[in-house]
């Protein structure tokens, strides 16, 4: 888990330059999302996977654009 977080750290810290305020704290909460859009896609059915996916993109893009 600690080399997925450095990875996805390093992918956020090259998106928002030096205004990423805390990478690594970023990254854990995205590992964490993209685990539970897993799971969740895992278990159930009628899960829009792709939607969900979506939505965190866009959420991401905001963030970015406004820290």
């Amino acid at each position: 888990m600690q080399r997925g977080c450095g990875s996805i750290g390093q992918v956020v810290q090259a998106a928002g330059g030096e205004q990423a305020v805390n990478s690594d704290l970023f990254a854990s909460i995205l590992l964490a999302c993209f685990d539970g859009l897993a799971l969740q896609h895992i278990t159930g059915q009628n899960f829009a996977v792709e939607d969900a996916y979506g939505v965190l993109t866009r959420m991401i893009n905001v963030f970015l654009e406004h820290s």
